[in-house]
């Protein structure tokens, strides 16, 4: 008997994922007016924005949710977000002040700059670029009135249950806590060059340096959400990456709420890249690109909460002597995160929220789609908890589902009862006691009307 429990259970959850990853294309189309002096390939990733916006849009609103008021949600928080990267350009391209005085060449320059910046960063802002499946390009057109008006149309499948949970991330005031831990990893990269052209004989007496003005900065600004601000050890950083690794290969894509070494634990990969660019030894000039960024890892939940890449930098540095070299090169490189850095403090405190897990009954199945009806039910209609369901075990008649949820257990126990006459296909659900609403009852619509 007990074999083939196992071989339903296996059936369920493998017809399960393919079910819940069976969504068909959707059209959607994209709108940009260029400028003339944007490429085409500036031009074609605008579109293609434009028109992926359009196709959550559909998807969000066929979900019965709000697509509106997401973007409105999400558009702010973007713009949160970019404003220190445009402090940070206009500082570059020297447009700070006066717009009336600002030089139009410069004005052009950093408004280019804004706009690519703003392009690439949308992208990636929120992880929403996961909820893309696939696409194919249908049409791209012009306006006949308006050459500089061009259109996309595409077709795309989008996973709804992973923008459903992004929807409710953005959407949801969530409960403020303090993180345990923040870890600090930071990896240097020298290309064309070598760490004595920067004026030291070693590594170390240039990264630790730099190292140890980062933890500083951030424990003095972070503090107010994390009792410990630490560099990460090799050990740390190796036994962190198996855990990512073991996830990402993992049949499950959900996290586990078992408490384990890194609850509470934020982990902060900070990523240099220096560049020689100029070696002009008779003038004594070292000129050197800069570049990297940084991202924010949440290590329980195996999710990317922020990243951030740098305004890359083209210093010339005087190489008469050796420490002042270092010392300069030193103080840039410590810098190159501030702008992205200082936001963080209030980036995490919105990020944090109470996670648990709870057991839930379906009596009265009659079949293995009631199980899909009533998982897809919990998932989308608690998506505010983002609640995840798990087929447990299953007897032919009973479910047991482990819940995993985010949130107070009032606002749990509060939405369980609203599910009470709810309906799911061609049935209704029903709580088997009022004061107990961990177990549902699944019944035909026409015997809940009379009984």
């Amino acid at each position: 008997m007990k074999p083939f429990i196992f071989l339903i259970l296996f059936l369920i959850c493998w017809v399960g994922t393919v079910v819940a990853n069976d969504t068909f294309p959707v059209d959607g189309e994209g709108k940009f007016y260029s400028r003339p002096s944007d490429s085409l390939t500036f031009v074609k990733r605008q579109l293609l924005a434009s028109s992926i916006e359009d196709i959550y849009s559909k998807e969000l609103k066929a979900l019965g949710l709000n697509p509106e008021l997401f973007w409105e949600k999400y558009n702010q928080k973007f713009e949160e977000y970019m404003q220190p990267i445009k402090e940070s350009l206009q500082k570059k391209y020297e447009v700070e002040g006066d717009a009336t005085k600002v030089d139009h060449h410069k004005k052009e320059a950093y408004e280019d700059a804004l706009r690519e910046k703003r392009l690439e960063l949308r992208a990636k802002f929120g992880v929403l670029n996961k909820a893309l499946r696939s696409y194919s390009e249908k049409r791209q057109s012009r306006g006949t009135q308006t050459p500089n008006m061009r259109y996309l149309s595409i077709a795309a499948k989008v996973d709804r249950q992973y923008i459903t949970k992004v929807y409710y991330r953005f959407m949801s005031n969530r409960e403020l806590r303090k993180f345990s831990k923040l870890l600090v990893s930071t990896d240097f990269y020298l290309e064309g060059m070598d760490w004595k052209d920067m004026g030291v004989e070693v590594s170390t007496d240039f990264t630790d340096v730099v190292r140890e003005h980062w933890k500083n900065w951030l424990v003095q600004n972070l503090k107010t959400n994390f009792n410990e601000v630490a560099m990460a050890s090799v050990s740390e950083e190796e036994e962190i990456s198996r855990i990512f690794s073991h996830f990402e290969t993992a049949s499950n894509i959900f996290p586990s709420d078992g408490k384990g070494p890194y609850e509470g634990v934020l982990w902060l990969k900070i990523k240099l890249i220096l560049s020689k660019k100029i070696d002009d030894p008779l003038n004594k000039k070292l000129g050197l690109g800069v570049d990297g960024d940084f991202i924010l890892y949440d290590i329980k939940n195996h999710e990317i909460m922020g990243f951030y890449d740098f305004v890359p930098e083209a210093p010339v540095f005087d190489i008469s002597d050796n420490f002042n070299l270092s010392s300069n090169i030193a103080s840039l490189v410590y810098r190159m995160p501030l702008s992205g850095l200082m936001p963080l403090n209030k980036r995490v405190s919105s990020m944090g929220v109470k996670s648990g897990k709870v057991f839930l009954a379906l009596e009265n199945i009659q079949n293995v789609q009631d199980i899909f009806s009533f998982q897809d039910l919990i998932s989308i209609k608690g998506a505010g908890l983002e609640i995840v369901p798990r087929l447990k075990s299953y007897d032919g008649k009973t479910g047991q589902f482990e819940a995993s949820y985010h949130g107070q257990n009032a606002d749990l126990t509060k939405f369980l009862k609203s599910l009470d006459s709810q309906a799911i296909e061609s049935k209704v659900l029903s709580l088997k006691d009022p004061a107990n609403p961990f177990v549902l009852i699944l019944k035909r619509e026409d015997s809940s009307k009379t009984e």
